[in-house]
């Protein structure tokens, strides 16, 4: 739901219990929020593309992301499992990527939570501690930036 929307609904939870719709300002409010609602349903949102790589080592970055992106990975993960620094690492997968190594994680994060919530019926919790989370809130966070809904919302809408 957009901004505009829950602020509406959050002013109509707000007033006392509704007696009638008939005139004023909750009247108009309901009004409104169908209005959003209806466009939010329509609204088309743009997919989600992890971005492939023309460099070998960023190929070999992403299949590392891909097997490990359950677990926490740093920095030095990285630098362990590549023959160059951090640093360096960050440097050509930006330039050939256009995100950083760890946005892309996210992303890759984000794409596998949305498919282990249309595809099974895990807890949210468990989902997010799937896709390498350890803090529920960063995934609500981050899951809402990326689909502009919770992950039940998403869940909801994409079942």
């Amino acid at each position: 739901m957009s901004e505009l929307g829950v602020s509406l609904l959050d002013y109509l939870n707000n007033e006392e219990p509704l007696q009638s719709l008939e005139f004023g300002v909750p009247r108009d409010c309901v009004m409104l929020l169908v209005k959003v609602l209806s466009r939010d349903i329509l609204r088309e949102v743009s997919p989600i593309v992890l971005p492939e790589s023309k460099v070998e080592i960023n190929g070999a970055l992403c299949r590392f992301m891909e097997e490990n992106y359950r677990k926490k990975i740093t920095s030095a993960d990285f630098a362990r499992a590549f023959p160059l620094s951090f640093r360096q690492l960050s440097r050509t997968f930006k330039s050939d990527m256009g995100l950083t190594i760890f946005e892309y994680l996210k992303v890759l994060r984000m794409v596998m939570a949305s498919i282990c919530l249309n595809t099974t019926d895990m807890k949210i919790t468990s989902v997010a501690y799937e896709c390498g989370y350890d803090s529920i809130s960063s995934f609500f966070t981050d899951f809402r930036k990326t689909f502009g809904l919770s992950p039940g919302d998403f869940r909801g809408c994409h079942r």
